[in-house]
């Protein structure tokens, strides 16, 4: 798989649960114009921090 860096700036997120695990989709504003990029098999993170 190739990897490629790209900036800008973060129009919409999106996520979705899959059998493959989380996608998470973005669209972005660059200077070569609107870009979407995705990453599927993803996990979820939770943290708890109980209180005093």
């Amino acid at each position: 798989m190739q990897q490629q860096q790209i900036q800008g700036f973060i129009l919409s997120r999106h996520w979705r649960d899959t059998r493959q695990g989380i996608e998470l989709s973005f669209w972005l504003a660059t200077a070569q114009g609107p870009k979407h990029i995705s990453f599927s098999g993803q996990e979820a993170v939770f943290f708890y921090r109980p209180s005093k």
